[in-house]
């Protein structure tokens, strides 16, 4: 434990405030600390990457796993050599084309790296995030640094410094408070090692968009996420309102606690048209799909969710423009992705029993 956990406002704050939390939070990782931080994701939880005492105090404040493997943030290619013994040319393909972004990279590692770090394994996994505060604190301290999401193992990540407070208070030094991080999914994780490619871990970055940049890649069954205690089932709504008016309902009354989750663009017309006599028994939460610091996220959502009596959360997707990618986020989180009414309309009925 240490004393208390130090929260450092980033937010608007003028250049030369921002360089004094830099190091500060640098401070507190050279002496061994931990740091949680924003990335383009979620955030981060960093620990000096070469400090095998300090990345053993992630385990202890995440309550993870010691067989688990850490990632490690690195500012860009100038910090390999330190780390990895060679990048393959397909990583540096993959390098030029998603970093710095949610992508991280399988390689063998150097002597430097601890076992802590790698779980006693001959491989680590590097990313760069796509995130300034994120590279400002990887080229302060000149190492790399740890990058597992900053919560509790088993729960949603955090987008936000007050969740990150709700899980680790008083197990971490302090927390770079730069907002809400647009909460995407974690990093793709891909084994280079190999030939092809494996993807590990599914994530922001697709397998579709890797496949484009190095042809073929591998494919392990890979999960994206913590285990939930609900199941989280995509809904792609289709057509109109206009043409659902006879299709059956979205949900059926059932025995176990079901919740629907919608953005903000979708309104109370076109839910009472899907959930048809459920509108007004089933609890409905609006989720944020504009800028980052606006209302809550699905990952907010999901983490709040955790915590209840849900079996079945079913977020509803409606057509039209994606630019911020949240559909396709969404689908890879699911555990199972419907279309509506189509699947309804071939396959009868939903409903928890």
């Amino acid at each position: 434990m240490v004393e208390g956990t130090e929260i450092l406002h980033w937010g608007a704050a003028p250049p030369e405030k921002q360089k004094r939390i830099i190091l500060r939070a640098c401070h507190h990782l050279l002496a061994g600390r931990l740091v949680a931080y924003p990335t383009e994701t979620v955030y981060g939880l960093g620990a000096d990457g070469l400090n095998a005492e300090a990345v053993r105090r992630i385990f202890l404040a995440k309550e993870r796993p010691r067989n688990r493997p850490l990632l490690l943030a690195v500012s860009g290619f100038e910090m390999m050599p330190a780390v990895v013994e060679s990048v393959p040319s397909v990583a540096r393909r993959l390098m030029r084309s998603f970093w710095p972004g949610p992508l991280s990279l399988i390689m063998y590692r150097t002597k430097a790296v601890p076992d802590e770090v790698c779980a006693g394994g001959d491989k680590v996994g590097l990313r760069c995030p796509d995130n300034p505060v994120a590279q400002r604190l990887i080229a302060g301290l000149g190492r790399p640094i740890t990058t597992p999401s900053a919560n509790i193992s088993g729960r949603p990540s955090c987008t936000t410094a007050r969740g990150v407070m709700d899980d680790l208070a008083g197990k971490i030094a302090c927390i770079i408070d730069a907002g809400k991080t647009p909460g995407a999914l974690e990093s793709t994780v891909l084994d280079v090692t190999v030939d092809p490619p494996r993807l590990l871990r599914a994530g922001a970055i697709s397998s579709t968009d890797l496949q484009e940049v190095i042809g073929e890649v591998q494919s392990s069954g890979a999960g994206t996420g913590p285990q939930r205690n609900f199941r989280l089932i995509a809904v792609l709504l289709t057509g109109d309102e206009g043409c659902w008016s006879d299709t059956p309902d979205l949900l059926t009354a059932g025995k176990r606690r079901q919740v629907v989750v919608s953005p903000s663009s979708v309104g109370e017309s076109v839910l009472s048209a899907v959930l048809g006599d459920a509108a007004g028994r089933i609890p409905k939460i609006t989720w944020e799909t504009g800028e980052a610091d606006g209302g809550d996220d699905l990952h907010t959502i999901v983490r709040r969710l955790q915590d209840r009596e849900v079996h079945s959360v079913y977020v509803l997707l409606p057509a039209g423009d994606d630019s911020r990618g949240w559909r396709e986020r969404v689908k890879q989180m699911a555990d199972e992705v419907v279309s509506y009414p189509d699947d309804l309309i071939c396959g009868g009925e939903r409903g928890d029993s």
